[in-house]
């Protein structure tokens, strides 16, 4: 992605468009906040591993996890497990295991442990295999701070992948969510963990190594002017008041449209992008491009209408 900018850089230069690719570069929120929480995992359990058999021990209570999570494949396992569930009396869910390029899988993994806490604890105890990955109160308490510290950031990114609310504007207000909730951890927590407090100060500054790079020209839009008018509501849509100022502030307003329209992640950008296949077919496969990019619009913003 660097080399593009530098390159779209390089063109605009030699077209005689001004473009700086430092300070006019929008990164998407998502990839910061995977950025941001491998940090995290980074600090609490080493490097993921390759292979299912190698299993984190770094950080002894994702490590215990993932050890029943990973050992409980085999088909009689898992029915040994499923006889826990039914004697405890608690709904037999699968387990769900930690997949390396995919961070919230771990956040999900520790949460579903948690609602099959007993029949774990039972599993690990009666299988001599297992009894290492046995976790007591002290463990368990550590992988509810893991789970809260983590639990912030996929509320963001499920708020960044919707298809319908993540424009540019949102991007700073979830930085500060982010930001502030880690702050909280950090102010409330009692854990005595040095890897989890790291963990948390790993994670907050590279949020803020982005969230200070937001301050460039990109972002720069005649503050002076619009902060002398009277508050708004927090809930209101931001786009619908730049349509009710468009005469009041006709520039500022065909600013408003460019900018604001942007999503703050690729997320829906590449989900619209990889229905082209439904309508790139081998039989329409000379559609120019002007034909396919109206067609691809047209969809998107049916859908969305349908939707609202």
């Amino acid at each position: 992605m660097d080399k593009m900018f530098n390159k779209f850089e390089y063109i605009c230069n030699y077209e005689g468009i001004k473009f700086d690719a430092d300070n006019q570069r929008v990164r998407c929120l998502a990839h910061i906040i995977n950025l941001s929480v491998q940090n995290i995992l980074k600090a609490l359990k080493g490097e993921a591993p390759e292979n299912k058999n190698e299993i984190l021990q770094e950080n002894v209570s994702i490590g215990s996890i993932l050890g029943v999570v990973t050992k409980v494949t085999s088909p009689q396992r898992k029915e040994r497990f499923k006889r826990q569930c039914v004697a405890l009396n608690i709904k037999s869910l699968e387990l769900i295991p930690d997949i390396r390029t995919r961070w919230n899988s771990t956040f999900y993994m520790i949460k579903r442990a948690f609602c099959l806490r007993e029949p774990l604890h039972n599993l690990a105890a009666a299988d001599k295999e297992l009894s290492s990955y046995l976790l007591n109160s002290i463990k368990w308490d550590k992988l509810n701070e893991i789970q809260g510290l983590l639990e912030c950031f996929q509320k963001a990114t499920i708020e960044m992948s919707s298809e319908n609310s993540p424009i540019l504007g949102q991007t700073v207000p979830i930085y500060n969510y982010l930001i502030d909730n880690i702050e909280d951890f950090l102010e409330k927590t009692n854990t005595k963990s040095n890897d989890v407090i790291n963990a948390a100060n790993d994670a907050k500054s590279k949020l803020q190594q982005y969230y200070l790079s937001s301050d460039g020209l990109v972002y720069v839009i005649a503050t002076k002017v619009y902060l002398n008018e009277p508050p708004e509501n927090f809930d209101m849509d931001v786009l619908a008041f730049w349509k009710v100022h468009e005469n009041k502030f006709p520039n500022l307003f065909k600013m408003a449209k460019d900018f604001l329209a942007i999503p703050g992640t690729s997320v829906p950008v590449e989900r619209i992008f990889s229905g082209g296949t439904d309508l790139i077919t081998q039989r329409r496969c000379s559609l120019n491009p002007e034909i396919i990019r109206k067609s691809m619009c047209l969809k998107a913003w049916l859908k969305y209408k349908n939707k609202n």
